[in-house]
C-alpha cells in the first residue's frame, strides 16, 4: 500500500493501493471504505463532538507498517498454535520446532521464516 500527498500536505490514497484494498479488506472481511477511511484519517473525540482528522503522508505510512506487523504478529501466533496442536497427543515427540526470535530482524533487507528451525530429537 502506497500513499501520495495532496495539496494541503495530507496523505490520499493512491490508485495501486485503491484497487489492492479491495482483496485485503475481502479477505478480512472488513469493510472497504472503512479500511480506506482508516488508513488515512485518525479519529479525534473531544467532550462535545467526534471527528477525523487527515494524517500526514508519514503518519499513513506509520499506520500501515502498524497494520502490517499486527496482521504478521496475529499469523505468527496462529501458525505456531497449529504447530503445537499437530503435536499434542504424541507419546514420544520425534520432531522439535524452535523459533528464533531476535531484537532488530525486522531491519534487515530480507526478513522471512529462515528464523524457524526444524530438527529431530
Amino acid at each position: 500500500m502506497s500513499f501520495s500527498e495532496d495539496n494541503q500536505g495530507n496523505a490520499e490514497i493512491t490508485a495501486e493501493t485503491l484497487s489492492a484494498t479491495g482483496v485485503v479488506s475481502e479477505f478480512f472481511g472488513v469493510d472497504k471504505a472503512a479500511l480506506l477511511k482508516n488508513l488515512v484519517t485518525t479519529e479525534v473525540k473531544t467532550r462535545m463532538e467526534t471527528f477525523d482528522k487527515p494524517l500526514s503522508l508519514q503518519d499513513a505510512v506509520y499506520v500501515r507498517d502498524a497494520l502490517s506487523k499486527a496482521i504478521y504478529s496475529k499469523l505468527f501466533d496462529w501458525l505456531v498454535l497449529r504447530i503445537d496442536d499437530a503435536f499434542k497427543g504424541e507419546a514420544a515427540p520425534r520432531s522439535f520446532i524452535g523459533v528464533l526470535d531476535i531484537y532488530g530482524f525486522e531491519f534487515f533487507e530480507l526478513n522471512s521464516f529462515e528464523q524457524v528451525l526444524w530438527s529431530e530429537v
